[in-house]
């Protein structure tokens, strides 16, 4: 029993938590109680269902904190606002010709992805790096460390998708970086 509870917490040690540690039930009473001190507007990352607690495990980022007396554990539990859901969309730029150049160009973006909420009105702007700041597969659960915004402020890749027209046009022109293509066939 003491060498299963040395092991449990010994994986507690890379910040996940272990079945043998906490079992299903027991964390899902945990989350219960947790559930009833929630601020309005507020509610756990994945619902209370019996077939979602492993989702919990895989989620929740835990650290165990120790004295001569005692063992704490100290779980962070993923919460969201019930309008909270984004969708995560590969940047993908082609090259652009240039009519009066016969030439093509390719644009950069500062950013890989685009993440917009359901009601397409909110974004963020995602780097590949952001992404690997998630956790889990089909459902990511990402921290909340980048801006959101509006759909009224313009960038780059937020134009292009919501194809405004109000951007500037660019001065093909002006001397461009050393990524002109020839005329494709």
């Amino acid at each position: 029993m003491i060498k299963e509870v040395l092991i449990s917490l010994d994986s507690t040690m890379t910040g996940k938590l272990s079945m043998n540690l906490i079992t299903p039930v027991m964390l899902r009473n945990i989350l219960k109680n947790v559930t009833s001190y929630l601020m309005n507007g507020y509610t756990l990352c994945v619902s209370l269902q019996q077939n979602n607690i492993n989702l919990f495990y895989e989620f929740m980022g835990i650290s165990v904190l120790a004295d001569y007396n005692s063992v704490k554990l100290v779980m962070l539990i993923l919460l969201k606002t019930f309008e909270g859901h984004f969708y995560l969309y590969k940047l993908s730029i082609f090259p652009y010709k240039i009519s009066n150049l016969d030439n093509y160009i390719q644009l950069t973006a500062e950013y890989d992805n685009l993440v917009l909420d359901d009601s397409h009105q909110c974004f963020l702007l995602w780097k590949e790096a952001d992404i690997k700041k998630c956790r889990g597969k089909d459902i990511m659960i990402c921290p909340a460390d980048k801006p959101i915004y509006g759909r009224n402020v313009l960038t780059c890749e937020s134009s292009l998708y919501f194809q405004r027209d109000s951007i500037q046009p660019v001065d093909f022109t002006a001397e461009l970086p050393p990524i002109i293509h020839p005329t494709l066939p």
